[in-house]
């Protein structure tokens, strides 16, 4: 029988490294009027970026929309899911379904918005299938075929 990871690793591995990649794709690649440069700025990042955003400008990724622009989407649901499912001890219950199903509910809701015009932005349905596959992994990965949900 294997040990299961330890709390804190798996929050470092399943919380905080998606939400620091999907910043580090914002940082990198996206436009510099998001509220993180601001953040960056503030704390006297913004050569360090300037330079590192040059670097990663010679780069060319073929068809890396989704990467750029879903791909951070996902990873949020994906960090937030896991977080709830840490939180409650890794057991999905009634009382911990509403809570583990905040960031899916968020993420969708806000995409579904998004094509009807009520939230801002731009409808694209990759970041909801991106965002799906951020919802159920979590559950994949703490819940493997051997487990029974509780």
């Amino acid at each position: 029988m294997k040990r299961p990871l330890s709390n804190s690793l798996s929050f470092f591995m399943h919380v905080i490294m998606p939400i620091a990649f999907g910043g580090l794709i914002y940082l990198l690649f996206r436009a510099k009027s998001l509220l993180m440069f601001r953040w960056a700025c503030a704390i006297g990042l913004e050569p360090y970026l300037d330079y590192m955003r040059a670097y990663c400008a010679t780069f060319s990724i073929d068809n890396s929309h989704w990467f750029f622009y879903s791909l951070p989407d996902g990873l949020w649901v994906y960090s937030l899911t896991a977080f709830m499912l840490l939180v409650w001890g890794r057991k999905l219950s009634r009382s911990s379904f509403f809570w583990v199903s905040i960031g899916p509910l968020l993420a969708l809701g806000g995409e579904i918005g998004q094509a009807f015009g009520v939230v801002i932005g731009t409808f694209d349905p990759t970041d909801i299938i991106l965002c799906l596959i951020g919802s159920f992994l979590p559950h994949v990965v703490f819940f493997p075929k051997t487990s029974k949900y509780i």
